[in-house]
């Protein structure tokens, strides 16, 4: 009995240790983060109210799309894997019907499925329709903490904390997150937020192997938002033209191919993998473009383009026929690798020409009345962080790479509405930014290693 008691009386004091090691800060991050979860699930839940249902036409094909994967593996077990890509559905497009394969993206029906099984597997008695229901919730909180993770990584504890918090009441996020929403947008997000989160971890890592491990990490994540969700050309040609302006600008990057082309080649190969994107990613306009940065990239180990950049004029000539060189090529070629939405999202003049573009309410445009709304008291904020991000993009590639995130998110949330879902994260984060900046000169007495902590109590506070 003395010996029972003196094991528990150990573990009393060994967990005790562990308690009192927490430091102040790190109490607060955890009480912030705790918070932030429980409002998010919470927000993200309200419909249950209603009752439990899919929400809106998409999401019930979605989850028809499911069913065809989840009952083909059950009956004919690994033989049943590739159902969606031969499965003919007759109950829309009348009379022709559609082949789920070639007209719709794979990547939600088949991450629902295989959790549903995994879950099952493992002794879970859950049902399709409980899954198609609550995993949205689920990648909903995964993807505002992810976002702490950016604001974290990209800046500090408290950047995060607060774009991770504002971000999870946004009603543009809210609205393709919550209960019932299985659609592409309600589960890419995670994807596409995981995919940047790998990629600044691996420009800000200094070893090798961690920047390879995460760049692979990037392209599998881009690699499942392409089978997933129509955003994923934004992620592809982010590549290109981060390498483009890390390049011009002369970056002394170290093994910054590591970073680059390890998650591309995953990337194009999982989108080149489904019918609907086909090979538009090797031969279409957004490969032209990467060829590009690849070139440009290759002929910048071999000659220096010191010289050229050196020369103001040389500059913007160069800039410029870039520019031109990009307009050109999208314009004669509308129809190899991009659809018109995103045409119109890259050339906004083109938008009016689209019929199919223009009659979509999702794809109207956007007006400062849907930023306000998604960001309110953190918009002025966001404009001054923006401020804060360009004085310091030259110190560090990450923040130049942020930079063209927060510029491109912003110009393509404004051709349509919908869009907002990828440029308020960023926006946030900037937003977090310019609380932090605008705190610590009220603190500026106080030390550089402890004025996150008075910051964090300021805002607790309040």
């Amino acid at each position: 009995m003395s010996i029972i008691l003196t094991k528990y009386l150990d573990k009393i004091r060994v967990w005790r240790r562990a308690f009192l090691s927490i430091s102040l800060d790190q109490l607060v991050n955890i009480f912030g983060i705790t918070i932030v979860i429980v409002i998010a699930t919470t927000v993200r839940m309200l419909p249950i109210k209603y009752g439990g249902y899919i929400t809106e036409f998409d999401p019930y094909l979605q989850y028809y799309s499911m069913n065809v994967i989840i009952n083909s593996i059950e009956n004919q077990g690994i033989a049943g894997l590739f159902s969606f890509f031969t499965h003919h559905i007759s109950l829309t497009w009348q009379p022709e019907g559609v082949d789920l394969g070639v007209r719709y993206y794979p990547g939600v029906p088949y991450t629902g499925a295989m959790i549903y099984l995994l879950l099952k597997s493992i002794g879970l008695m859950v049902t399709p329709l409980q899954v198609a229901l609550y995993l949205p919730v689920v990648f909903g909180v995964l993807s505002v903490l992810v976002l702490y993770l950016i604001g974290k990584n990209l800046f500090n504890n408290f950047v995060g904390l607060t774009a991770a918090l504002f971000y999870s009441v946004a009603p543009s996020v809210i609205a393709r997150s919550n209960l019932g929403w299985f659609d592409t947008d309600g589960i890419g997000v995670l994807y596409f937020l995981l995919s940047i989160y790998f990629i600044i971890l691996s420009l800000n890592s200094e070893s090798v192997y961690k920047k390879t491990a995460y760049s692979i990490l990037s392209g599998l994540f881009g690699g499942m938002l392409a089978i997933t969700w129509g955003a994923f050309p934004y992620i592809y040609l982010l590549y290109a033209l981060s390498t483009v302006a890390i390049v011009i600008l002369q970056y002394d990057i170290k093994y910054y191919e590591l970073s680059y082309f390890p998650g591309l080649l995953i990337m194009t190969l999982m989108a080149s993998s489904i019918p609907r994107t086909k090979l538009s990613y090797v031969v279409g306009i957004p490969a032209i473009i990467q060829y590009f940065a690849i070139g440009l990239l290759i002929t910048s180990r071999i000659i220096d383009l010191k010289q050229l950049v050196s020369s103001k004029l040389r500059l913007v000539s160069s800039s410029l026929f870039i520019a031109s060189l990009s307009i050109l090529l999208l314009s004669i070629a509308p129809q190899i690798g991009l659809t018109h939405r995103h045409l119109s999202v890259a050339l906004p003049v083109l938008k009016s020409k689209f019929l199919f573009v223009t009659t979509v309410q999702e794809q109207a445009g956007t007006s400062f009345i849907h930023y306000f709304r998604d960001l309110n008291i953190m918009l002025p904020f966001s404009i001054f962080g923006f401020y804060v991000i360009i004085k310091n993009y030259s110190k560090k590639a990450v923040y130049l790479v942020f930079l063209i995130i927060l510029i491109t998110t912003l110009y393509a949330a404004a051709s349509f509405v919908r869009l907002l879902i990828i440029a308020t994260p960023f926006l946030l984060v900037a937003a977090g930014m310019g609380i932090y900046e605008v705190l610590s000169l009220s603190l500026i007495h106080i030390s550089e290693p402890t004025r996150p902590l008075y910051i964090s109590y300021a805002v607790f506070c309040l």
